[in-house]
């Protein structure tokens, strides 16, 4: 009887023993999993020498106690990091929305469009993918394809979700609603320590719709061995050029033609390849930063926006507050750029609130509602065991991309004239310095 208890104790410690490593294959890297192996294996042969010694059961009992509850305790923490990893990790895939649309007192379903004329923009992705055949024809701008609408030329049309969001629901209606997945390749740039990371915007008024204006355009370069943060941040209104397009616009449009054309974009104009992106949902990240208890901006200037008043230096904001002091533009000195610093503040400093929270595990769920990134699950692991293991303290720099203000044709829009800032070469030349220095392993001061 005492050699079957034995042996069914020491079955059980090698079913922990393998419970144990497949919990943390995806955590450690292969250093720390190897003497985690070494140091379960001198554990078990301590409990062969006690088998042999006939001793084992009568210290076994609350060992194996505590180990199971270690190990409930664990696995419920460690399934909360894995389901926030998966549902945050898009796996390269950016989902695009569009709507075909008609005008309004003509056809009201998609079977209705069957061997009709319908236009698209050459941007479109994913066009045939209708379950209905139809005359296509493609056209050079939305203004095109919109008069041609008007006038009847054509039945529908295809167009982003985010530009129906622009038109008169009056005039046209939604005859039908797409999605189309679009594949984000990450780009290795070969430097070990450090990654750059494009961070864009949208507002998920409608299922994830990714495919919509970007008004937050930052490039963050992380140096994981130095602990350095670069944030460089391009204003909303820069003329850049859209390089798929071959003509300019404001980087804020870009994303409204897939995050390929917006990641193509910020390298174009910074020299450099992105090695992933996040993007964040202004409504969800309002709720993370209440979820974290508020964060303290230090705004340059007093101005009142939306009722809320906001004084120069240090002020404490809740997350409606926080959004709506990265978003403010009437009032402020430097329009545009301002904006682009009060953002990459707000960013900063829920970075540097989530990073010192003693408990990660609490704000999961609003995290993962907040941002989507294509960064592989098994580094977003390894970055939150590490932190959590070692509470590091990261040194971030700031770093505003400059130039005139101008009223340009732009892409997006051919019909008139747009207010842009025009690129600053000589800021844009120091914002390429800064990322050198920081792949460099350079430290900022």
């Amino acid at each position: 009887m005492k050699k079957s208890i034995n042996a069914f104790i020491f079955i059980l410690y090698n079913i922990l023993f393998l419970f144990l490593i497949f919990l943390f294959k995806d955590i450690l890297d292969y250093k720390e999993l190897i003497i985690l192996i070494l140091t379960l294996s001198i554990i078990e042969l301590i409990f062969i020498y006690l088998l042999k010694k006939d001793i084992l059961l009568y210290i076994s009992y609350p060992c194996i106690i505590i180990i199971i509850i270690f190990l409930l305790g664990f696995e419920v923490k460690t399934t909360d990091v894995f389901s926030f990893v998966s549902n945050v990790v898009t796996n390269n895939n950016i989902i695009n929305n569009y709507r075909v649309i008609g005008l309004k007192n003509k056809y009201q379903k998609l079977d209705d469009l069957k061997n009709k004329k319908i236009g698209y923009t050459k941007d479109t992705i994913g066009f045939n993918n209708l379950d209905i055949k139809f005359e296509s024809i493609c056209y050079d701008s939305y203004e095109d394809l919109l008069n041609d609408l008007d006038t009847e030329k054509i039945d529908a049309a295809i167009i982003l979700a985010s530009q129906y969001s622009l038109l008169d629901e009056n005039k046209y209606r939604i005859i039908y609603k797409m999605e189309f997945k679009e594949e984000v390749i990450p780009v290795s740039n070969n430097y070990n320590n450090t990654s750059l990371i494009y961070i864009n915007s949208y507002e998920n008024y409608d299922s994830s719709n990714f495919t919509s204006k970007s008004d937050i355009n930052i490039l963050m370069g992380v140096n994981t061995k130095t602990k350095q943060i670069l944030f460089i941040s391009i204003p909303s209104n820069y003329y850049v050029l859209l390089p798929r397009k071959g003509e300019k616009d404001r980087i804020s449009h870009a994303s409204m033609y897939g995050m390929n054309e917006a990641i193509k974009t910020v390298e174009k104009l910074l020299e450099n390849n992105i090695d992933y992106y996040i993007k964040i949902d202004l409504k969800a990240l309002e709720k993370l930063i209440d979820k974290i208890d508020g964060i303290e901006i230090d705004s340059e200037y007093s101005f009142i926006s939306s009722g809320i008043e906001f004084k120069k230096g240090l002020n404490r904001l809740n997350g409606k507050e926080a959004l709506v002091f990265a978003s403010e533009l009437k009032g402020l000195v430097g329009g545009d750029r301002a904006i682009g610093e009060n953002q990459e503040k707000v960013i900063e400093a829920t970075i540097k609130k989530i990073l010192k929270n003693d408990d990660y595990f609490e704000i999961i769920d609003e995290i993962k509602d907040a941002v989507k990134t294509n960064i592989p699950e098994k580094k977003i692991l390894k970055m939150i065991k590490d932190q959590i293991a070692y509470k590091y303290n990261w040194n971030t720099t700031k770093y505003l991309l400059n130039g005139l203000d101008s009223y340009e044709y732009t892409y997006s829009y051919k019909c008139c004239k747009l207010n842009v800032i025009n690129p600053d070469v000589t800021t844009i030349h120091e914002a390429i310095t800064l990322i050198e220095y920081l792949k460099s392993d350079g430290i900022f001061k």
